[in-house]
């Protein structure tokens, strides 16, 4: 068995073609350089077997970064890697999970962001309308008796009044929608005349829900994003596929539900590519852009200063930035010498004092968003809005 790849890192490009090694044990000897690594765990993934996780997970300790670009190589090219995983058990280091864990790659991950983008109103038929004034609010269904007692609390009575639920917090589904529409918002602001052929960027697009939204106004649109597993479900999307996928309602319930374009949205004016966006470049990307957004990404990149010192590049003057983030850093994504906060700054300081020289702000302000897990929990959060306008 062969395997012929061609993988970056740095100024290293290793063009290896890899036959079968007699046994997993032949390799233990290599260094841990790059070459030799990739050679050896290459190797592995030729022959298969339960080694795999193991050599994955000791050069991870060394390299992360490396060891990111191989599990991408590894989805791209083969199944059999999460099968290896799954026959060899659990393998995991303490604080820490598998190579075929590891960030966007997986299946669970692709489908937990098509029921993001795609269909967040999903699996909510225990909740009816709310009686407010907004079509859009939601409370919880109860008992129709008429003050009827779910329970005795010594001299306390709890009555269906009392066991109303708060409305459902609607308001914070559709994140990418919201985000585009944002992005549009500020966009027109900036150039009143209109823009005959606007170009914007989604960094970070994920299965591109945002990335397609943009291109309700902007002629040209192009996503981006690290994942192949991503960026191949938006190109089906775009392909006029409809992508199956399923979502957990309880324990091991799960429900299957289907993924598609709306009929308003642009897909031919949406080009989706895989790349690295703190290595980014307008040569690159056709030119520069008139709009970048960059929603809940700067908190999940290595190098969050590089994308941010890149964004003057790749912006035309007057075009309009668009960050969010919830800032939730973490060394599993970004090394602590790269975060954008210490003890006596915050990140929005950073942020003022990186874009500052070469942006103006011009909105400041939080977006809510929901992170569906199951049928009755979700991860609600704040992430900071920033939008930034290019001098």
């Amino acid at each position: 068995m062969h395997i012929l790849c061609s993988i970056s890192h740095s100024d290293l490009d290793l063009h290896l073609n890899v036959s079968s090694w007699a046994s997993p044990s032949d390799f233990d000897h290599l260094s841990m350089s790059h070459a030799n690594s990739m050679r050896a765990l290459l190797a592995v993934i030729a022959v298969g077997g339960a080694a795999l996780v193991n050599y994955a997970l000791k050069l991870r300790k060394e390299n992360r970064r490396l060891a990111d670009q191989l599990a991408v190589l590894a989805y791209h090219t083969s199944k059999e890697l999460e099968n290896a995983a799954a026959a060899s058990g659990p393998t995991e280091l303490e604080h820490d999970k598998p190579i075929t864990s590891r960030l966007y790659e997986q299946d669970r991950l692709v489908q937990e962001y098509l029921m993001m983008h795609y269909g967040e109103n999903e699996g909510l038929d225990f909740i009816a309308p709310g009686s407010g004034e907004s079509k859009d609010e939601y409370t919880l269904q109860t008992a129709t008796a008429p003050q009827a007692k779910f329970g005795n609390f010594g001299e306390y009575s709890i009555t269906e009044e009392c066991m109303h639920a708060p409305q459902f917090p609607t308001f914070a589904l559709n994140f990418p929608v919201r985000v585009a529409k944002v992005a549009i918002h500020f966009v027109k602001k900036a150039f009143p005349q209109g823009l005959p052929a606007g170009r914007a960027l989604d960094v970070g697009c994920s299965v591109g829900r945002t990335a397609f939204e943009l291109t309700t106004f902007f002629e040209e649109v192009v996503g981006l994003d690290y994942s192949f597993a991503f960026i191949d479900a938006a190109k089906s999307l775009k392909a006029g596929e409809t992508l199956e996928y399923s979502f957990s309602v309880e324990g091991t319930i799960r429900r299957k539900a289907t993924a598609k374009l709306e009929d308003a949205v642009n897909p031919d004016r949406v080009t989706f590519v895989q790349g690295d966006a703190t290595r980014l470049g307008s040569k690159d990307l056709g030119g520069q852009f008139q709009c970048v957004v960059a929603a809940n990404l700067i908190d999940r990149l290595p190098a969050p200063r590089r994308f941010l010192a890149s964004c003057s590049e790749l912006l035309a003057s007057g075009g309009v930035l668009v960050l969010t983030s919830p800032y939730t850093w973490l060394k599993e994504y970004t090394p602590r010498n790269e975060w954008l906060q210490n003890e006596t700054k915050s990140t929005f300081d950073t942020l003022v004092e990186l874009l500052s020289p070469n942006f103006d702000l011009i909105h400041n302000s939080h977006m809510p968003f929901l992170i569906r897990e199951t049928g009755r929990k979700s991860q609600f959060t704040l992430t900071h809005l920033t939008v930034w306008k290019r001098k």
